[in-house]
C-alpha cells in the first residue's frame, strides 16, 4: 500500500534545502518578472541581484529574446521556457549559461510569479581530496537502485512510497540511504544524520541529479 503523500510543509523544507545549497542558480521572481529571492549560488554569481528584473543579468540580445517567452508565460500560453544566455556579472564578466523559467500558479489559475533555474558553465573546480565523488578507488559512486532511492526522494515520495515503487522493502530503503548519506558525506557536523532534504541536496550538488527537470531524474552521465 503506498503510504500518503508528502505534506507541504515537508515539500517546502525539501525544495528550501535545495534552494540554499544547489550549486545552480534559483531565483524566485514576481509576476513583473523582478527577483524576489535569490540562492546563495546565483547571489555569487550576481550579488545584488535581488529587486531587480532578473532581465538585468543577461546579455541585453538574450533578455531581447526572453521577453517574449515571459509574456506568453505570464498568460499562461506556456508552462515554462529555456534558452541559452550569458549572465551579466556587475564587473562585466560574462558566464555562459543556461536558463529554465517555470510558472508559478495560484489556487484559481492565476500566474503569480516564476521559478528560473540558471546553470552556469563555470571552469571546473579542481579535484580535492575531500570530495567523494573524485576518488573512485577510495570512496564507491552510488549504485544504480541508490540513485532511484534518491531520484524517488527527490521527487517528494516517502520512504514507504519509494520501496513500493521500487519493489524494495522499507528496510532496503533505509539501508540504500544510510548508504547515500555515507557516499555523498551528506551528514552533519559531529556525525549528526542529514535528513532525506539534506541528502537529496548533496545529490543536486554533487550533479546526481538533473537540476533543470521535472519530475527529478539522474544527472548525466550517472
Amino acid at each position: 500500500m503506498v503510504g500518503p503523500v508528502p505534506g507541504r510543509d515537508e515539500i517546502a523544507q525539501r525544495y528550501r534545502a535545495v534552494f540554499d545549497t544547489a550549486c545552480f542558480g534559483v531565483l524566485e521572481l514576481d509576476r513583473e518578472g523582478r527577483v524576489v529571492d535569490a540562492n546563495p549560488a546565483f547571489r555569487r554569481w550576481v550579488p545584488g541581484i535581488v529587486g531587480r528584473p532578473a532581465s538585468s543579468a543577461m546579455a541585453r540580445v538574450d533578455a531581447l529574446r526572453a521577453a517574449p517567452l515571459w509574456r506568453e508565460l505570464v498568460e499562461r500560453q506556456r508552462d515554462r521556457y529555456d534558452l541559452d544566455a550569458t549572465l551579466r556579472r556587475p564587473d562585466g564578466e560574462a558566464l555562459p549559461g543556461h536558463v529554465v523559467v517555470t510558472a508559478v500558479v495560484d489556487a484559481q489559475g492565476e500566474v503569480t510569479g516564476a521559478v528560473a533555474v540558471a546553470v552556469a558553465a563555470l571552469p571546473a573546480a579542481p579535484e580535492s581530496p575531500e570530495d567523494p565523488l573524485t576518488l573512485p578507488a577510495q570512496r564507491e559512486r552510488p549504485t544504480p537502485a541508490e540513485i532511484a532511492v534518491l531520484t524517488g526522494l527527490a521527487s517528494g515520495l516517502t520512504l514507504q512510497q519509494v520501496a513500493v515503487r521500487l519493489g524494495l522493502t522499507r528496510r532496503g530503503v533505509d539501508y540504500r540511504l544510510a548508504r547515500l548519506r555515507q557516499k555523498l558525506r551528506a551528514d552533519g557536523a559531529g556525525g549528526v544524520p542529514a535528513t532525506t532534504a539534506g541528502v537529496v541536496a548533496r545529490g543536486y550538488a554533487l550533479g546526481l541529479l538533473t537540476p533543470e527537470t521535472w519530475p527529478p531524474r539522474p544527472g548525466p552521465g550517472v
